[in-house]
């Protein structure tokens, strides 16, 4: 995040302009979508997004970072209310809709789970954990693998 601090204003405004039109064309086309067209959309040439975004999988990352960010965070709101077997099912089935819902993030997902070294899904690793290991604390898990028994789960959709 700080080398978007130092840019100058007009290739902070670039990235901004390549991130909105990146979200729009995964929300129709799904993590397929042109990155040439997604250059015109913002307005700007090829060559300037890739020197934003090396790879599509970089593009992919920063265009859902924050949904990421939000996914992950709903995890703690339902360990906080709900009795930790709720919570997980509750946040696998919000998680499972988003994929469904948010064309490009299965992938992305899929790529972090596969290995793909992903960092900006390392919060909902984090949340899945958290509530399966919540889970298996209050002996919900017995005779199953506990941990391990989710934290592929994105993979399967």
């Amino acid at each position: 995040m700080t080398q978007v601090r130092s840019m100058r204003a007009d290739a902070r405004r670039n990235r901004e302009l390549l991130l909105r039109a990146a979200v729009e064309a995964f929300a129709t086309h799904g993590e397929g979508a042109s990155l040439d067209d997604i250059a015109k959309r913002a307005g700007v040439g090829s060559g300037t997004l890739y020197r934003h975004f090396p790879t599509r999988q970089a593009l992919l990352e920063a265009a859902y970072v924050d949904r990421i960010g939000s996914i992950a965070a709903r995890a703690g709101e339902l360990a906080g209310r709900l009795p930790p077997g709720e919570a997980l099912v509750e946040w696998l089935n919000e998680l499972g809709a988003g994929m469904l819902r948010i064309r490009g993030l299965r992938a992305l997902l899929g790529s972090a789970v596969g290995g793909g070294g992903t960092e900006c899904c390392d919060p909902l690793k984090s949340a899945v954990s958290g509530l399966v290991g919540r889970r298996a604390r209050r002996g919900c898990c017995a005779g199953t693998s506990g941990r391990t028994m989710y934290c592929d789960w994105p993979t399967a959709w």
